[in-house]
């Protein structure tokens, strides 16, 4: 009886195993923007005319404080990294890094106002 409870539960675990979704390259570079530059930033990855332009949306306190001269240097490096740890960033076009704030959310949309915004074509950026 214990042993096949024992086989029971192993085949649980590797059903629930193989059912894991993957959490897809757009999460893992939420993540990884998350981790990399701390809990200050609120970190959103989403796409534009397809999967070929990369729209980065950030609120928080990471560019608040910047002056206009180190926003752009600042912006770069956060498109260089997210170009280095986005898995299908050989298909982009182009990324764009808006800082704003998050207004509201009805129906499923959340409406962002932008403060600062930097868009690069991918050749650029790297």
């Amino acid at each position: 009886m214990t042993a096949s409870r024992a086989l029971v539960g192993l085949a649980i675990a590797c059903l629930c195993n193989c059912c894991k979704p993957d959490i897809g390259d757009q999460e893992r570079l939420r993540r990884a923007l998350q981790e990399e530059y701390g809990p200050v930033a609120n970190w959103n990855i989403s796409f534009v005319r397809g999967s070929h332009h990369l729209l980065i949306m950030v609120k928080g306190a990471f560019f608040a404080t910047l002056p206009d001269s180190l926003f752009d240097v600042r912006a770069r490096e956060v498109v260089r990294f997210a170009l280095s740890r986005y898995g299908s960033s050989r298909e982009l076009d182009s990324i764009t890094l808006d800082v704003g704030e998050f207004m509201s959310q009805k129906e499923g949309f959340a409406y962002f106002r932008v403060g600062r915004s930097l868009r690069l074509p991918v050749v650029e950026a790297r």
